[in-house]
């Protein structure tokens, strides 16, 4: 490993809880420049929810060409498998909510815990392919023009198009369990970049049969993204409008929003996850997170820039180790979450 800087963090918290107990609190981290990458057999297990918290079952997972699913407690497992040091991809799917993707960070001889949160696949409007149409949920709307609708052989389709869709909040705590990825991407001269997200929305189209549709080449539609108040000052005029390439697990830059208002509307060609981003520079980083009686195993990690923005997400493992990519030379907040799911310990 070359070039590395050793930062130690030393604090100490007292969580006093009737259900959960923490102690001391001590952290190591280490800031490192990324490996080359190597394969680790490790075990990988987690806890897959809906958004109400609630256990999934049957969720299928897969990680390379293992495959596992979920039991009745939400659990997964995989025993023995191969998994990049730099991060492995873990495709997650069930009828009814959306797909999602994780990425892995392994340890020899530790196995690795994931938390992940599937996002119910909710209809939030249709129209009719032959005639404009527009489709607001929330603050979030979609504008599509007519005669811009194909189906799955490429053929015009001119019936009823059914819209499935979600916008995610950047300031929800809990949108680094659910969104896709690990906010890593590619810009337009393919360099590797770490965003920032302003916001991401998922949008699928389907006939009322379920037979999937997409927009047809040389059509676009129109996306508006909430900027929410908290980080409204902060809000470029003209932000990168990034899709999610669901082979590389990567964000990829493909056209621009502009603000209008208290919304980023920017124009798209095609369907999948899109995201409202600044892109950083990027480093790994790891540390081990330990309380007074012990690892904190099975701990969430949440990097945030100063402006509340989401950069990263990483789980404790056995060892109470974690990982993950993070913006390089930015101020940043470490937000720690027990297995209670509250809040212990932020820190700049």
């Amino acid at each position: 490993m070359k070039n590395f800087i050793i930062l130690l963090l030393g604090f100490t918290l007292l969580i006093l809880s009737q259900s959960c107990r923490e102690d001391e609190i001590q952290d190591e981290t280490e800031i490192t420049i990324p490996d080359p990458d190597t394969g680790i057999v490790t075990s990988v297990s987690g806890i897959i929810t809906d958004e109400n918290n609630e256990p999934l079952n049957a969720v299928t997972l897969q990680l390379g060409t293992d495959m596992t699913s979920s039991d009745e407690n939400g659990h997964f497992i995989f025993q023995e498998v191969i998994v990049n040091s730099n991060g492995s991809q873990i495709s997650v799917e069930k009828s009814g909510f959306f797909d999602t993707y994780k990425f892995v960070f392994p340890e020899l001889n530790t196995p690795s815990h994931l938390r992940i949160e599937l996002i119910t696949k909710e209809k939030v409007g249709e129209f009719v392919a032959n005639q404009t149409g527009n489709i607001t949920f929330g603050e979030a709307s979609i504008d599509f023009e007519a005669d811009a609708i194909i189906d799955s052989n490429g053929n015009p389709y001119q019936s009823t198009v059914i819209v499935y869709s979600h916008w995610y909040d950047p300031t929800d705590n809990d949108l680094v369990f659910s969104m896709p990825g690990d906010l890593r991407g590619a810009d337009l001269n393919g360099n590797d970049v770490q965003l920032s997200t302003y916001g991401m929305m998922a949008v699928e189209l389907e006939t009322p049969g379920g037979e999937k549709l997409q927009i047809a080449e040389g059509k676009t539609a129109t996306l508006s993204f909430p900027i929410p108040t908290e980080i409204a000052g902060d809000a470029p005029n003209e932000i990168p409008l990034w899709f999610f390439e669901e082979s590389t697990g990567k964000w990829m830059e493909e056209g621009f929003a502009v603000k209008n208002g208290n919304a980023y509307v920017g124009e798209v060609a095609h369907f999948s996850f899109w995201n409202c981003d600044v892109p950083n520079d990027f480093i790994k980083l790891s540390g081990q997170v330990n309380l007074k009686s012990g690892p904190a195993v099975n701990y969430q990690l949440i990097v945030k820039n100063t402006s509340n923005l989401a950069s990263a997400t990483s789980s404790t493992n056995l060892s109470g180790r974690f990982c993950g990519w993070v913006p390089n030379d930015a101020e940043l907040v470490l937000t720690i979450i027990g297995r209670c799911g509250d809040v212990i310990h932020v820190q700049e």
